[in-house]
């Protein structure tokens, strides 16, 4: 717990965020592509998985490539101890990991469309399938699951199951960091959403830590783009 919580003041640029209380079933989205309702559609897995409920793959802000260690010395954008700027959003550009995997049109999601993901949607934690995350829910009420999937910061992955740690396209103004959602059990007691008012997962985090992406893309891209543009649900009890 220590290690952990040394690695969260070091990454994370903290916020406050409170979400709404789980309810007694579930239903998510299992497709790629799923309407919340809101500006874009999201996708319904991470980059790298194949269904809701897992990680997928960890990248670095700005890499379009997994690897099996986390270091500064190995971020392709920090050369001779300077970080390189590759552009205060690199959603949809040739350093998106999401453009990279799945082509035109998926991309990294924006500040603003995160923004409207908090404001206009419902949070709550809840044990999907045996996995740890958050069931958001749009105004079209339809739902994604994004997994607490932790961050791969060095040669190990942590928090896997408690935290979650998505990139946004977003650069921070702090030149080593970039815009991040970010949520945990902890915040999902009832002692704490007894005394918390503001909902923001918001964040930064520094960017060489390897991080997982849930994609979006514009409405109405060819089928030809996303094949399973189709919605489904799939209902399971919550584990209690």
């Amino acid at each position: 717990m220590g290690a952990a919580a040394s690695t969260l003041l070091f990454l994370l640029s903290s916020t406050a965020c409170a979400f709404a209380q789980q309810g007694d079933t579930l239903s998510v989205s299992s497709m790629k592509v799923v309407d919340l309702g809101l500006s874009v559609d999201w996708a319904g897995y991470n980059i790298g998985a194949s269904s809701p409920e897992e990680a997928g793959d960890y990248f670095s802000w700005g890499e379009t490539a997994v690897k099996n260690a986390y270091y500064r010395s190995r971020y392709a954008y920090c050369a001779c101890d300077t970080f390189v700027n590759i552009g205060s959003s690199i959603s949809g550009t040739e350093y998106d990991a999401a453009t990279a995997a799945w082509g035109d049109g998926w991309r990294m999601p924006s500040l603003g469309e995160v923004e409207e993901l908090r404001d206009e949607c419902d949070w709550e934690w809840i044990t999907y399938k045996g996995v740890s995350g958050c069931k958001v829910t749009g105004p079209s009420g339809n739902s994604i699951f994004l997994p607490a999937a932790g961050i791969f910061w060095g040669g190990n992955k942590q928090s896997v199951g408690e935290e979650g740690w998505y990139w946004l396209g977003d650069a921070a103004d702090d030149e080593e960091c970039a815009k991040i959602v970010y949520f945990d059990a902890s915040r999902y007691t009832p002692e704490f959403l007894a005394i918390m008012d503001i909902v923001d997962p918001i964040t930064e985090a520094k960017r060489i830590g390897g991080q997982t992406i849930r994609a979006v893309r514009e409405h109405g891209v060819p089928e030809s783009v996303a094949p399973d543009a189709s919605v489904a649900a799939d209902t399971v009890k919550i584990a209690e």
